[in-house]
């Protein structure tokens, strides 16, 4: 028998350290943090407990960005019930300077025909911020 229908679970986790380091310093100092590994000494943003690469615990905090350069992108032309920005917008990679990683956000104020990949890009903070990914507004290409 088929029984559609929805259950709603509210829930929380934890950030853990690393990433409640990272938005701590997104909230507090408007910048990004990564997390160096001491064996292959690649950089993880946003950081992780253990590098990616060789699974070692990550020693080492470094300021990174806070601009970067665009890696890949998707326009978004269709709403959905989460969306931040008004349709359409761009979703990207980016990769920040002096990151191994890339990490995932929006771009604004940037028309989409100027997305291309290894455009710099900065980010914009929102003014009252209250560590959360989205305290970063969104990227878009430099004003200065």
């Amino acid at each position: 028998m088929d029984c559609p229908g929805r259950i709603k679970i509210p829930y929380r986790w934890s950030a853990g350290r690393a990433g409640s380091a990272f938005l701590a310093a997104l909230r507090d100092r408007a910048q990004f943090v990564g997390l160096r590994c001491p064996t292959c000494r690649k950089v993880s943003v946003p950081p992780r407990p253990h590098c990616p690469e060789c699974r070692v615990a990550g020693t080492e905090w470094l300021d990174v960005g806070p601009r970067g350069t665009l890696v890949s992108w998707t326009v978004v032309r269709e709403p959905a019930a989460t969306d931040v920005l008004p349709v359409p917008y761009a979703f990207a990679t980016i990769l920040l300077r002096g990151a191994d990683t890339a990490l995932l956000h929006l771009i604004g104020e940037t028309p989409f025909e100027l997305l291309r990949a290894g455009l710099e890009l900065e980010p914009v903070f929102a003014d009252a911020r209250r560590g959360h990914m989205l305290d970063v507004k969104w990227f878009r290409t430099p004003r200065s």
